[in-house]
């Protein structure tokens, strides 16, 4: 079901997925998309890219002064692979569905970060929730 730890001020969640990138799109746009639904109390959202060993601490290093002072608070890895390239190309393909949300603080076109170390790769969603 995925795992939960809070390190910092940010609770870090893991309900990563896996499979071919072409089968994981479509269920990763319908979770974003009910979980930032107008009813929530999601105020922004920003998906990103994630890489080490496990989703928590791969997540806690992408904490970084721009997702503190948005007032991110919450991070949930959707999606793990091996492969750097399925989860650039999975997140450019969100990044770009969600541009047009209200909510999205993303600044680039997705895919836009450096290159990362591995093993594993992640797509997150990281959230600013309020109440």
């Amino acid at each position: 079901v995925g795992t939960m730890q809070r390190r910092t001020d940010v609770e870090l969640k893991d309900h990563s997925i896996t499979g071919g990138k072409h089968q994981v799109e479509e269920p990763l746009k319908r979770s974003v998309a009910q979980i930032c639904r107008e009813t929530s109390n999601v105020k922004k959202m920003y998906i990103g890219i994630a890489s080490g060993s496990d989703a928590i601490g791969a997540m806690e290093r992408r904490i970084d002064e721009y997702k503190r002072e948005e007032g991110i608070n919450e991070m949930i890895a959707l999606y793990k692979s091996s492969s750097q390239d399925n989860v650039r190309e999975v997140e450019g393909a969100l990044v770009e569905y969600f541009a047009k949300h209200e909510r999205s603080i993303n600044r680039t076109g997705g895919g836009g970060g450096r290159d990362s170390e591995g093993p594993n790769y992640y797509v997150y969603l990281a959230l600013r929730r309020w109440g």
